[in-house]
This record gives C-alpha cells, sequence and structure tokens, in this order.
C-alpha cells in the first residue's frame, strides 16, 4: 500500500498529477494539502487543509513514499520580497526537511531551465537555492 502526498494539487501541474494518480492503482491513498476548502470526492483522497505559517503543526502528516511539490508563485502576486522567497525557497526546503525527518522516499520538485543560486535574478536564485537544498538532503 503505496502512499503520495501533494503540495500544489489544485494548480496546473498538481491537478493533473492527481488525476493521474487517482486513476492509477500504484497509489493506495493520496494526501493533498491544501489552503482552501476543495470538492474532491474520491476514496484515494486524503484532504488535508493547512495554513503555510503553521507547518510544523502538521509535520506528523507528512508521512508517505512519494511527496510531490508543485506550489509555486509569481512576483506579480506576490509584492511583498519576503513573502515571496517563502513561498519560493523556505516553504518546499521546510516541507523537503519534515519529508526526510519522516522517512520519505522521494520528493519530487518543479523548477525551471536556467536556475542559479548565484544570479540577481529572483526567481531563478529561488529555484536554484532550492534544487542545492533538495541535493544535500539527498532528495
Amino acid at each position: 500500500m503505496k502512499t503520495a502526498i501533494i503540495f500544489g494539487s489544485t494548480g496546473l501541474i498538481g491537478s493533473n498529477l492527481l488525476n493521474l494518480l487517482l486513476k492509477d492503482e500504484y497509489y493506495s491513498v493520496v494526501k493533498i494539502f491544501v489552503r482552501y476548502k476543495v470538492d474532491i470526492i474520491d476514496p484515494k483522497v486524503e484532504i488535508i487543509n493547512f495554513d503555510f505559517n503553521k507547518l510544523n503543526e502538521y509535520s506528523h502528516l507528512i508521512k508517505s513514499d512519494d511527496c510531490y511539490f508543485y506550489i509555486s508563485t509569481t512576483k506579480k502576486q506576490t509584492l511583498n520580497k519576503f513573502e515571496y522567497r517563502n513561498i519560493e525557497y523556505k516553504l518546499p526546503t521546510d516541507i523537503a526537511k519534515i519529508a526526510k525527518n519522516n522517512n520519505v522516499k522521494s520528493f519530487t520538485y518543479v523548477s525551471s531551465l536556467g536556475v542559479n543560486p548565484n544570479t540577481k535574478n529572483i526567481y531563478l536564485k529561488n529555484k536554484g537555492d532550492t534544487e542545492e537544498f533538495l541535493k544535500k538532503v539527498n532528495f
């Protein structure tokens, strides 16, 4: 009995992944962590409403075989640069730390072409920093 976790299941990539996983027999449980109420009725789905700012309160629920992280934002949607950094770097790395501590076997993360932790482009820097972190924790 395999379990998957999806962060970002309501976005473009995450919703398509969710649909694929629900049709596939590989996973018997798919946990989706969402910020807002969603209307998904499927016996394989476990919906967990959570608050990004209280992530540690949910750490005991971040247990699975595989974790998929597809949360992202844009600078236009998130004008505060600290909030932008939190969503683009801190959130995925904090979730990856928790997943690693909970013995999650894999962590799939959507990045971008041209990432570079040393660039001045904040989008590519955040993605590059996140990739470097994921490598350090062996994901």
